[in-house]
């Protein structure tokens, strides 16, 4: 609770690691984490900024201004989570003023080449989670989307980026799925129902031999909603 960051290199015994600002991973006791390795690499949140490197040996790997004048976020503003995708070696943050930012081949990236969302999410206290599923379409082929959950008093369910990589910034902005019972498209066509008024603070894939999933949505105050691909389509959120 007092913010601490400790690692173990035999699972028995821990080591305080001071390598982080003050020895810390956050400020106060209300603070949030996450640790997440692209396989050379471990990154964190901490502090108000983000790290990378390994126990004993971090350094800041912060979104920073861009060459060409783009404004980032305010200095102060935390970040929430962090999530890798694997597939396409892509590293992505939130904060909790709701932008969304993303980096390829963060081992061997440089802090300015982050992108960042031009717009952020009216979701209260920002992005509480993240993951990246491939959807199939009415086609037969799949669509990437980043899925990024409401914040704690938001109440606004969640956030869709569809095809997220990309270079262009526009292209990361997350937007809010559309409220019908019906799949109306291949983009932006989760159903939210009642999920809508709930703030998710992160998701939880089950995935099946045959490429289908199962995704489940926890949030705060209305339990964990389930939705899936089987089949081919989407179905609505069902409260578990």
């Amino acid at each position: 609770r007092h913010g601490n960051l400790y690692y173990s290199t035999d699972g028995s015994s821990f080591t305080q690691d001071t390598s982080l600002p003050d020895g810390k991973l956050f400020i106060t006791s209300t603070g949030k984490f996450d640790v997440v390795s692209d396989g050379s690499e471990y990154y964190l949140n901490a502090q108000y900024k983000i790290y990378r490197g390994t126990y004993g040996a971090w350094t800041e790997f912060t979104p920073k201004k861009k060459s060409n004048g783009h404004e980032w976020k305010d200095d102060e503003d935390v970040f929430t989570r962090l999530y890798f995708d694997s597939i396409d070696t892509r590293l992505y943050a939130a904060d909790n003023a709701g932008y969304v930012y993303a980096v390829d081949s963060p081992s061997s990236a440089d802090e300015k080449d982050w992108i960042q969302s031009e717009d952020n999410t009216p979701s209260g206290l920002g992005i509480q989670g993240m993951v990246v599923l491939n959807i199939p379409t009415s086609a037969g082929g799949t669509h990437k989307v980043l899925l990024c959950g409401s914040g704690i008093n938001g109440g606004k369910g969640y956030y869709e980026v569809h095809n997220p990589r990309t270079s262009d910034d526009e292209y990361l902005n997350p937007k809010r799925p559309k409220h019908s019972v019906d799949i109306v498209s291949d983009y932006y066509d989760y159903v939210a129902f009642d999920l809508s008024q709930a703030a998710v603070n992160s998701f939880f894939v089950d995935e099946y031999p045959d490429g289908s999933f199962d995704f489940y949505a926890l949030s705060y105050g209305f339990g964990i909603w389930k939705n899936s691909d089987r089949g081919g389509y989407r179905r609505a959120w069902n409260q578990e």
